[in-house]
C-alpha cells in the first residue's frame, strides 16, 4: 500500500515554518512463525509439498490400521470362544 502526504508545522521561532512532503508504503504479510517471512518461494514450495505427502502417508497408515482392527462384536466373540 502506499501513502502520499504532506505535514505542514510550526516548529518554533527558530526553524519557522516546516512543510514535509513524501511517500510512505505498507508490506503486509501473513504469517504463523517469524522466519516464514523471510523463507523463499522454493523453500515454502517445498514445504508445503513435504506437508501434502505426510498427509498422503498418513491417511493410507490409518486406513491401513482401520482394516487391521476388525472389532467383534460380543455376541460373535462368545461364538468363536465355544
Amino acid at each position: 500500500m502506499l501513502r502520499a502526504y504532506r505535514k505542514n508545522d510550526y516548529t518554533g521561532a527558530i526553524e519557522g515554518y516546516v512543510i514535509e512532503t513524501g511517500i510512505g508504503f505498507v508490506i503486509s504479510v501473513d504469517y504463523n512463525r517469524f522466519r516464514q517471512i523471510f523463507m523463499s518461494k522454493e523453500q515454502r514450495k517445498k514445504k508445503r509439498e513435504i506437508r501434502k505427502d505426510n498427509k498422503q502417508i498418513k491417511k493410507t497408515d490409518d486406513a491401513k490400521k482401520e482394516s487391521e482392527q476388525s472389532i467383534t462384536p460380543p455376541s460373535k466373540a462368545k461364538e468363536n470362544v465355544q
